[in-house]
C-alpha cells in the first residue's frame, strides 16, 4: 500500500495521539496534550509531518528548533507499515524543512530502553553526542 507525507495540523491530533499511545518506547507527558501540541505546531510551522495511507495516519514526526539546533521527536510508524521506508521519509522531510529555514544540525532523544529505536537512528547515520551529558529540566511555572 502506498502512502504520502504531509504537514501535520492540529486537526490530526486525536488520530496522532492514539498512534503515539499505542507505541512502545515512546514516553508521553503533559507536553503531549492537545493544547501543548497546538502551541508546538504554531511555533514550528511547516516542520511537523504525518504519513497517510488510505486516509489513515500511519506515521508521525514532530520537529522544531530553538534557532540553532533542530529537535526531532515522536517519530512513530504504525507497526503494520514498518520496514517500508515511512520513518526514513518522515525524517527526510523534517531535515529538509529544517535546512530550508537555515538549521544545519538536528538532535533527537531516544530512551535508553528503546534498543530498536537506537538501532534505527544509528542505521540512519545519527550518532550519540560525545559530551555524554544528561538532560536536566525544571518547570517554568510551579504546579498549583
Amino acid at each position: 500500500m502506498s502512502y504520502s507525507i504531509r504537514r501535520m495540523t492540529i486537526d490530526d491530533y486525536d488520530e496522532v495521539y492514539r498512534l503515539w499511545d499505542q507505541t512502545d518506547g515512546l514516553s508521553l507527558e503533559e507536553g503531549d496534550s492537545r493544547h501543548a501540541i497546538e502551541l508546538y505546531l504554531n511555533r514550528n510551522q511547516g516542520l511537523c509531518f504525518v504519513a497517510v495511507a488510505a486516509a489513515r495516519i500511519i506515521g508521525t514526526a514532530l520537529c522544531g528548533h530553538e534557532g540553532r539546533r533542530g529537535i526531532l521527536r515522536h517519530l512513530v510508524v504504525d507497526p503494520s507499515f514498518s520496514r517500508r521506508g515511512v520513518a526514513r521519509s518522515l525524517v527526510t522531510e523534517c531535515l529538509s524543512a529544517l535546512a530550508h529555514v537555515g538549521i544545519t544540525k538536528c538532535n533527537t532523544f531516544v530512551l535508553d530502553s528503546n534498543v530498536e529505536g537506537r538501532r534505527f537512528w544509528e542505521h540512519m547515520g545519527w550518532y550519540v553526542l560525545e559530551d555524554n551529558y544528561r538532560t536536566m529540566q525544571i518547570a517554568t511555572k510551579p504546579k498549583e
